[in-house]
């Protein structure tokens, strides 16, 4: 059996509740249950279980275990612009002159997130503006 992806946050969410011998029950209701145990990874893992069929990935990732997804980030150059993230061709990182900053919205030939070694390989100049996806409206 495949092992189910999860991002990195839930991940660190389920190993929390598994050092602590918590059970799959209280793993699930925490999030919506108890706002006294309110941080931003458990915030974000709340979102996530309720969206499409997270809940029923989560359970999977629980007793079958589970791969933690690669990040991604988008690389972003002005904090409050929607329209100011890199975005490039896909399949020709390294060609300058298809580079463009505009809204981070993706299309079938055009990528605006980025795994690390991306963008250490082709984007090195531009670790200073990179943001995680997910967390660009922080």
């Amino acid at each position: 059996m495949d092992r189910v992806k999860v991002p990195t946050y839930v991940s660190d969410y389920i190993n929390l509740f598994k050092q602590n011998n918590c059970n799959f029950i209280d793993a699930i209701r925490a999030p919506f249950f108890f706002k006294y145990f309110e941080s931003p990874k458990i915030s974000k893992t709340r979102k996530w279980l309720l969206q499409d069929k997270n809940s029923e990935i989560f359970a999977r990732a629980w007793v079958d275990g589970y791969e933690t997804e690669e990040e991604l980030y988008y690389i972003r150059f002005c904090p409050n612009d929607r329209a100011a993230y890199l975005k490039v061709f896909k399949g020709d990182l390294s060609d300058k002159s298809k580079w463009k900053v505009t809204s981070n919205d993706e299309t079938w030939n055009l990528q605006t997130k980025f795994t690390t070694d991306e963008i250490n390989n082709y984007f090195p100049q531009f670790k200073p503006f990179t943001v995680k996806v997910g967390d660009e409206d922080e």
